[in-house]
Parts: C-alpha cells; sequence; structure tokens
C-alpha cells in the first residue's frame, strides 16, 4: 500500500484549488463580456432612437418656424406695409417648397408686386435677375417711396445687397430670413448705410425666454454708439403701423462732420457776392445751416474743385465737384447743378430746391392795318357762308320774279305772301348754319 507524502497531497489540493479559481474567472469573464456587449447594444440602440425622435422633432420644429415665418410675413404684408408695390428679391438657394410659399402666401398674391430672382454666376463674375430687368425699370420708380423691397434668404453674403444698393438703390428695405438662426451684423454692412427704411425680421432661436418659434424685428441707427437695435418680438398690435416697423434710422448724427464739395463760383447761391455784397441770398447756405442745427452736425466747405469744373463724366470717370463725391472725397454738395442721365445713374438727387428756366425769344408781329379790323372780326369761312347766302338769296328773288311777270294780281298776292315766309325760313336756316 503506496501512501502519498503530504507534500504531494498539498500540491494536489492547490491545483485543484487553482483550476477552480481559473474556471470561475473565466465564467466571470464571459459573463461580465456578455454584460459589456449587452450595455453596448442598448446604448447604441438609445442613442439611433435619440437620434430619430430628434430628427423628427427638429422637423416638426422647422416646420413650425417655417409656418410662423409666412404667417409673420402675411401680417407684415397686409399690416404695416399694405398698400405698397412689393419687390420681392428672392434668393437663388431658397428651396423650392419655401419659394413656393412665399410666392403662395396670400397677402403677397393680393398686393401689386414683381418678382427678382437673384443669383451669381461664378462663370462670368456677374449677378442676374430674372424674370424682371432692373434695367426696364426706371431709378426713379425704384426708389420710390411706393416700392417696399422684401429679401427673402436663407444666408446672408454681402455681395447682393451691395449689388442690390448699386443697381436699384431701394428707399424702403425688408431684410426677411427663412433659416432658423442669422447675424445681426448685416444691418451694418456698407452697402445697406444709405437705405432711409431699414428692418430685419429673423427668427430668435439664440434669445432667451423666447418660444421657439418667436421672430424678432431688428433695425441700425448708421450715427448712434448702440449700433442694432432690438425693436422687440413681432407681434402685429406692436407693429401695426409703418413708423413702428420702419423707425426714423437718421433722428441725428450725432455731431458727425460732413465735407461738402462746393465752389466759389456758387456765388449768390453758396458763398457771398465778391463783386455785390449786397447780394446776400445764399439759399445753399442757408439750408444746410437750418439741417445742421436741427440734425446735429458740423460741416465743412471747399472753395473749389481741383480741375475747377462742376463735373462730367470724361473718359469713365467723373471731375470736377461731382468726382470729389464719386471717389468719396467729400459727402455731398448742395449748388445749382443740371440733372442728366449720367448723373443720375451714378448720385441720387435730393428734391429740387431750386429750378432755372431757359426760353426763346422772337420779335413780335407788325399790329395788323386799321383797313383789315373789319376783315378780321369774322374767320374766313365765315364770311363765305355769308357771301353763298347773299347769292342764293339774290338768284332765289331773280327767279320769282320772272315767274310772277305772267300771272294775275291775285295770284301775284298769294305767291308774295308764300314766297315772304319761304324767304324769312331760307335766311334764318342760312343764319343758323353758319
Amino acid at each position: 500500500m503506496n501512501v502519498s507524502p503530504p507534500q504531494s497531497v498539498a500540491r494536489r489540493g492547490n491545483l485543484q484549488r487553482l483550476s477552480f479559481a481559473a474556471c470561475h474567472a473565466r465564467h466571470c469573464l464571459l459573463d461580465m463580456t456578455t454584460a459589456a456587449t449587452t450595455l453596448l447594444a442598448l446604448a447604441a440602440i438609445s442613442r439611433l432612437l435619440q437620434a430619430v425622435f430628434i430628427g423628427r422633432s427638429s422637423d416638426i420644429s422647422e416646420r413650425r418656424i417655417q409656418e410662423k415665418q409666412l404667417q409673420v410675413l402675411s401680417e407684415v404684408v397686409s399690416g404695416p406695409a399694405r398698400g405698397k408695390i412689393l419687390a420681392l428679391h428672392l434668393d437663388a438657394a431658397l428651396p423650392a417648397d419655401i419659394r413656393q410659399a412665399v410666392l403662395g402666401v396670400e397677402a403677397v398674391r393680393r398686393e401689386p408686386h414683381f418678382i427678382l430672382n437673384l443669383d451669381l454666376d461664378h462663370s462670368h463674375g456677374k449677378r442676374s435677375q430674372k424674370p424682371v430687368k432692373a434695367a426696364a425699370l426706371s431709378h426713379g420708380f425704384s426708389c420710390s417711396s411706393y416700392i417696399l423691397h422684401v429679401v427673402v434668404w436663407i444666408t446672408i453674403q454681402p455681395e447682393p445687397l451691395q449689388w442690390l444698393w448699386l443697381h436699384w438703390k431701394p428707399r424702403n428695405l425688408l431684410l426677411f430670413s427663412m433659416g432658423s438662426s442669422i447675424d445681426n451684423s448685416v444691418l451694418k454692412y456698407e452697402a445697406l448705410s444709405s437705405v432711409e427704411k431699414l428692418t430685419l425680421i429673423r427668427h430668435l432661436s439664440a434669445e432667451a425666454d423666447r418660444g421657439s418659434d418667436t421672430l424678432g424685428v431688428f433695425t441700425v441707427l448708421p450715427f448712434s454708439s448702440t449700433g442694432v437695435q432690438f425693436l422687440g418680438p413681432w407681434e402685429r398690435e406692436s407693429f401695426s403701423s409703418w413708423e413702428a416697423l420702419f423707425p426714423d434710422r437718421f433722428p441725428s448724427f450725432q455731431g458727425y462732420t460732413f465735407h461738402i464739395a462746393s465752389r466759389l463760383d456758387t456765388e449768390s447761391f453758396f458763398f457771398l457776392s465778391k463783386k455785390n455784397h449786397w447780394k446776400k441770398i445764399r439759399l445753399g447756405l442757408n439750408i444746410v445751416e437750418c439741417l445742421s442745427a436741427k440734425l446735429n452736425f458740423t460741416y465743412t466747405t471747399t472753395k473749389n474743385s481741383p480741375d475747377s469744373k462742376w463735373g462730367a463724366f470724361s473718359n469713365g470717370v467723373w471731375n470736377g465737384v461731382m468726382g470729389m463725391i464719386h471717389r468719396r472725397e467729400k459727402n455731398f454738395t448742395i449748388n445749382d447743378l443740371v440733372i442728366d442721365i449720367n448723373r443720375g445713374r451714378d448720385f441720387d438727387f435730393s428734391t429740387t430746391i431750386y429750378m432755372d428756366g431757359f426760353g426763346v425769344y422772337l420779335r413780335s408781329p407788325d399790329p395788323l392795318p386799321n383797313w383789315m379790323s373789319i376783315a378780321k372780326v369774322f374767320q374766313g369761312s365765315v364770311w363765305l357762308a355769308v357771301l353763298f347766302a347773299f347769292v342764293a338769296s339774290t338768284c332765289f328773288t331773280l327767279l320769282q320774279v320772272r315767274r310772277t311777270s305772267s300771272i294775275t294780281d291775285a295770284e301775284k298776292c298769294k305767291r308774295n305772301l308764300y314766297d315772304a315766309k319761304f324767304s324769312r325760313n331760307l335766311f334764318f336756316n342760312t343764319g343758323a348754319s353758319t
């Protein structure tokens, strides 16, 4: 009978315990791998469901925002902009469904409007517009106060706005964003600095304490330190009038210094006359002084233009006073300037404050001789009618004399009575016809 030593028994026991521990560890590892796999699968499913839910929620939110935007557009057109001619500048990047929705707004369809599609032709570097060409409409019509230019965009870029100002020079401009958000800095673009009435309506996605579909109204005061101003969330009652939606952007110039292009040749209009010191009309200077006092600005003047000219378009450039303005060396001029097609194309004119007339003078004709004073009483046609009546009555009288020479006295009396009535009727009708 063989008996194992105590060391061998201990070794076997250790091996069994190690084997059991390894088996247990393997089972635990398998359980942990299964749990981890299950957790990863659950996390992936959760993320997938979350993405689907968020996507659907986002689609619903965007659809609700678009419906609100179309509603606000309808309220603007039927409210403060009622009676205005609409110039719709549609972004070429607008999706087809949004474009159709904008054009399908009932208020837009009721008001007189025309549509302009603005896009950038990168192959030629020129901006095109369809279906109406700007050249087909006069500059006076496009910048009229009766027209509201509405720019409907998804994203705002400075190039189309620059083109819009150069070709249309809108007086009233509404920037209407159909996107989810937009930067207010678009109101500070230099191309929009001269627009008289300017308003931006956009979605207030980033503002707190606002509804998810709330739209805000913004404008900018170019000479104010505050810059862009938030006029408030869109509410039909708050913006029911034109003045509420388009406030005055230039209530004051805050002491700004304007540089006026002027010439000493405008004596009695802007400068005192050197020859006649009693001639102190100075209409232009009086206007500038009144405006500077009311609108809070100062100004400087010039004695002459660099080339001593008023300004003409020559060799593709402007010279004289108009050249200084076109090169932005001066802000404006106030003079008795002739308005022609070239100046009307490159410059903006105010309401006419001074008009000068030109006439052609001819020598007066000599008076008519005295003997023609009777003949000129009636026109030639009247005298011809009188002559015809005299000849006709004479011929008729001679015929009657010949016929009455061979009849009795009783018949003569009857005929004389009849002829007298006939003659009176003849002369009466003749006189009435003349």
